[in-house]
């Protein structure tokens, strides 16, 4: 019985190393209808369905198998991560609590662990897997994959290079789901290092990768190299099924691909020439404003684009997070006494920010709004001191008026929604006059008769055309002068 049951899970296991999960799956049910208390067949079995995206089943089965053998943390770290994929993270939390009581010494083992704590955002927890496992064996690929993923994602992105390049360039394919590496580059604005990578080992890498190539052709005036990029890497998505932050990298090849066809309709407005620039540093809104010339202040200003793409006004008014690192370090490449605009509060006055966040009375109503105040006032506060700190001149530009889901939402929830809009608006506003600093409205340059968003500054529901940012300029006093 014993060399047949062998033989049957070597069987599964070559199968399952094929891909060819299915018969993997009939495999593994075999051996466990002979032996219903087999641990690695109930975890095997499990794997093959999570291939199949069969993650509900594939829980029965690694909870059996951690049942069975509680011992083992391979079991324990599994099951783990399949709680995490169904959202139940105060059970994927435990299961990773009580594994950190158990002397785990095998280094992949160590490291899948630490990816656990990494996705659940405990990024000192994920260093702690990593970094022993690095000082006995400084080439661990994937080891040194976590340490650069974990440290960008801490906005410690000029560390995280060194160890994410490592991993980049083994002979052993290592994948990035999140394409930390080239994230990392373009945060750190080195777009030609960036542009320079090659064909990624992993192929699926492609998708995100080739999504930041096309923004930074973009960025750094190169249309149709950028369109080209953004085409292909478009087309490379289409055959990925869930990829992580796949949604944020469609959005940001609709807007290249909006922006390139702007520019290619609007030439002069790119190509005559200026006497000044002025940086935009924000999140993805910003990217429209890359090599825009208009006219600020009497002269010709061409406007530069250094986005800090997912930054809200509530990571740069809240704890140290990785988003905020990114703006702070942004500030640091830029001149004592040099002008900038702060274009921040776009996501926070999406559908998925503040109104999200909001808290509901007991008839379901948004009956207290003042949190959108706070925020945005805290967030001026903030950018003035860091500004200050750097001998730099803000501009504070408040959120654009919003199409995006309006016309389908609820009517109380529509009302609360524009509401939230204004208020966070107004209190930017108002935080910028007690602060000394210039503030932009881009709400009032962008929004019509309706309160939403007028159509022809917008690249569609979500993103504006630099006719709207450099709108919001046009009408700003003279910049004022240091103290």
């Amino acid at each position: 019985m014993s060399d047949s049951l062998d033989q049957l899970l070597a069987t599964g296991l070559r199968f399952h190393r094929e891909g060819r999960f299915e018969e993997a799956r009939d495999i593994y049910r075999q051996v466990l209808r002979d032996r219903p208390d087999h641990a690695r067949g109930h975890h095997l079995l499990g794997l093959a369905l999570r291939h199949r995206g069969e993650e509900a089943e594939a829980l029965g089965h690694f909870q059996r198998a951690a049942a069975i053998e509680p011992g083992e943390p391979l079991y324990r770290a599994t099951l783990a991560d399949s709680y995490r994929v169904l959202g139940n993270i105060p059970a994927a939390r435990g299961e990773l609590t009580a594994l950190a009581e158990q002397a785990v010494d095998e280094p992949d083992l160590r490291i899948q662990i630490g990816t656990q704590w990494g996705l659940l955002g405990e990024t000192e927890r994920a260093l702690e897997c990593c970094r022993p496992v690095l000082e006995m064996f400084p080439d661990h690929l994937r080891a040194n994959q976590l340490l650069g993923t974990v440290l960008h994602e801490q906005g410690n992105d000029a560390a995280a290079i060194a160890p994410l390049e490592k991993a980049r360039r083994s002979d052993t394919p290592v994948a990035d789901p999140t394409c930390a590496f080239a994230s990392a580059l373009l945060a750190l604005g080195q777009y030609e290092r960036l542009l320079g990578l090659g064909r990624p080992r992993d192929g699926r890498q492609m998708f995100g990768e080739g999504t930041l190539k096309s923004v930074a052709l973009w960025l750094t005036g190169r249309t149709n190299e950028a369109g080209q990029f953004a085409g292909a890497a478009r087309s490379h998505g289409e055959k990925l099924g869930d990829w992580p932050q796949k949604g944020a990298f469609v959005g940001m090849l609709d807007q290249v691909t909006g922006l390139c066809a702007f520019r290619a309709q609007h030439g002069p407005s790119y190509e005559s020439a200026a006497h000044a620039t002025l940086a935009v540093i924000g999140d993805e809104q910003s990217l429209a404003a890359a090599n825009y010339v208009t006219t600020i202040d009497g002269r010709s200003t061409r406007l530069t684009a250094k986005p800090v793409l997912g930054c809200r006004a509530l990571h740069l008014a809240g704890d140290a997070n990785r988003f905020q690192a990114s703006f702070l370090a942004t500030l640091d490449r830029l001149q004592p006494g040099e002008r900038f605009v702060a274009l921040i509060g776009s996501l926070d006055c999406r559908v998925r920010g503040l109104l999200a966040e909001l808290p509901l009375d007991e008839q379901g109503r948004f009956n207290d709004l003042a949190p959108a105040e706070r925020l945005a006032a805290h967030y001026v506060e903030r950018l003035a001191g860091a500004a200050a700190q750097r001998g730099l001149l803000p501009i504070v530009m408040g959120p654009p008026a919003s199409n995006l889901q309006v016309g389908i939402m609820k009517a109380l929830a529509r009302d609360a929604y524009l509401a939230i809009i204004e208020r966070f608006n107004a209190a930017m506003g108002m935080a910028a006059q007690r602060h000394g600093l210039p503030f932009a409205d881009l709400l009032a340059t962008t929004r019509g008769r309706d309160g939403l968003g007028r159509a022809t500054l917008y690249i569609d529901n979500n993103y504006l055309l630099p006719t709207a940012i450099a709108g919001a300029l046009t009408e700003l006093p003279p910049a004022p002068k240091l103290h």
